[in-house]
């Protein structure tokens, strides 16, 4: 009777595990359909982010088939809610709402992971992300660089975006760190970064400019291809 009582408790240790293991393969499998559509809606690709949600859903409906009950399915439904009704804003031309249905959607996702201690790299990239997104506003109207309020908090920004990076390619699964458009997207990204302190010090608005303009097509690409 004890033997029978220690298997039931270890198979029960072990059924959250591998319902998780098994999600995580599953969310593996349907992410990039959900990136590539948001980065066509964005670039006004309707038809073809169309074909990507599409391929999301298909991919992301069995997960909940996988899970008990809990935070987690909740969110894989409500996650194939959205994606329903971004697929009916596709359809109605109206692809800013849709897009904004996906990132929100992406957002939820990565909040109930984060909420269950699931780690997948993608959400490391999407969370650098989120930390970068305030440089963008830099970019116009051009910054008063001699207020000393304004460049701290450029300069804040930056170097926590550069430690966010920097922290995803520490773990960064021997796949991605071995592939040469990462280790290109990350070079070129802690280059620029690591030169924005000096250029804010210099009140080089042009240099400044110049650096967020090329930072902010590295975040999209690495959004579009590992986030």
């Amino acid at each position: 009777m004890r033997r029978y009582l220690v298997l039931v408790f270890m198979l029960a240790a072990l059924t959250p595990a591998c319902a998780n293991e098994a999600y995580l393969e599953g969310f593996e499998a349907a992410n990039p359909h959900l990136r590539v559509a948001v980065s066509y809606l964005r670039t006004g690709n309707s038809d073809l982010a169309a074909i990507e949600i599409e391929s999301f859903q298909a991919k992301w409906a069995p997960l909940r088939q996988k899970l008990q009950p809990g935070p987690l399915a909740t969110m894989v439904e409500g996650v194939g809610a959205s994606a329903a009704k971004a697929l009916e804003q596709v359809d109605a031309g109206k692809p800013d709402e849709a897009r904004k249905l996906l990132l929100d959607a992406r957002q939820r996702i990565h909040d109930t992971h984060a909420a269950a201690g699931l780690k997948p790299f993608a959400d490391c990239i999407w969370s650098a992300i989120k930390v970068g997104y305030p440089l963008w506003g830099y970019r116009e109207p051009p910054p008063n660089l001699g207020d000393a309020v304004t460049a701290k908090k450029i300069v804040d920004v930056n170097n926590a975006y550069l430690a966010a990076l920097r922290g995803c390619r520490k773990r960064a699964p021997k796949d991605v760190a071995a592939d040469p458009e990462y280790t290109r997207l990350m070079d070129n990204a802690d280059t620029s970064l690591s030169a924005i302190p000096a250029t804010v010090k210099a009140k080089d608005g042009g240099q400044l400019y110049r650096y967020l303009i090329e930072l902010r097509s590295i975040d999209r690409l690495l959004y579009f291809r590992f986030g």
